[in-house]
């Protein structure tokens, strides 16, 4: 095959594929753009060392830019899980909520002040936000938006009865485990990362926190993989696992049991999906960005967008 004016010569660079494993995030991001999924997953390898190649480089910074409603679910996570694990017990549901506020508005200040120092340019691992590095929108327009959807989120929290769910657990009864959480199906390696993860009796709950946001078969898929999960983890039975999702924007709670669940059918799509990425790795164990398709409908909404649209080599 020939290089075309319009390809870039790195895509033809024969990339050593790692151990190949499968999360809902990667089978998203490989129907939105295989070239993309390549650039995330196999280009970008190696690109936070200084000493590696320019395009590497320059792939691994656009790698991890994330989006300011990404940004806003890392930081909601982080801060009511270190509430919960760190803080002590507190004595109501109303002093965690107004310790787990002090430490989202701590969080949410330290990022944007990282954001605004451009920290990336010297450390491509610190915090860079996809809308502000594209020149989307003005800073301080975009700031006032995220603190708005974080105090819109926090209120519905607050006056929802997820608090008290969550005061009740004991400190004893939270699972920590490292995130994302690696389990498998087979031979196949998977992720994922639930908010928080306790033991109510006899049961174990997991909870996702952006359910919000995700159409219920997205739901249903997680809380399948969530039994999977803490079958594997925490050797419990099937039916005694139960996934909560939050509805960061009606206050809900969505509970999901095993009697919705067609866990078989799950398992047979993750099966599906993992074997149309794997045929794109060749029989050497290597990939080549030329063999996944690229999608210029989503260009405009990718991160890659600028490694996609520079002048070729």
């Amino acid at each position: 095959m020939g290089v075309r004016l319009t390809d870039k010569l790195f895509d033809y660079k024969a990339i050593k594929a790692e151990t190949f494993s499968w999360s809902v995030a990667r089978h998203e991001l490989f129907a939105f753009c295989e070239r993309a999924c390549f650039y995330h997953y196999f280009g970008a390898s190696g690109g936070f060392d200084g000493y590696s190649e320019p395009d590497a480089k320059k792939l691994y910074r656009l790698k991890k830019l994330i989006p300011g409603k990404l940004w806003l679910d890392n930081i909601f996570s982080q801060a009511l899980r270190e509430t919960l694990t760190q803080s002590g017990r507190a004595k109501t549901p109303e002093e965690m909520t107004g310790e787990f506020s002090r430490r989202l508005i701590r969080a949410f200040h330290l990022g944007r002040r990282t954001v605004e120092a451009k920290e990336w340019q010297n450390d491509p691992g610190k915090l860079n936000l996809l809308e502000l590095y594209y020149h989307e929108v003005s800073v301080d327009k975009y700031f006032a938006a995220l603190w708005t959807a974080l105090e819109s989120r926090f209120k519905k929290f607050s006056a929802s009865n997820l608090p008290a769910i969550l005061h009740r657990v004991d400190n004893l009864d939270w699972k920590m485990i490292p995130l994302p959480a690696a389990f498998a199906i087979g031979k196949l390696q998977l992720w994922l990362a639930p908010d928080l993860i306790w033991r109510d009796g006899d049961c174990i709950s997991i909870l996702d926190l952006s359910g919000g946001g995700q159409s219920e078969e997205k739901r249903n898929i997680y809380a399948a993989l969530n039994v999977i999960f803490a079958e594997e983890k925490f050797k419990i039975s099937p039916e005694k696992v139960i996934s909560l999702f939050f509805n960061d924007a009606s206050g809900q709670i969505e509970l999901h049991g095993l009697e919705n669940l067609n866990i078989s059918r799950v398992i047979e799509d993750i099966s599906a999906s993992a074997a149309k990425m794997l045929e794109k790795i060749s029989p050497d164990g290597t990939v080549q960005g030329i063999n996944f398709a690229g999608s210029e409908q989503n260009c405009a909404r990718c991160r890659f967008r600028e490694f996609c649209g520079s002048n070729s080599q």
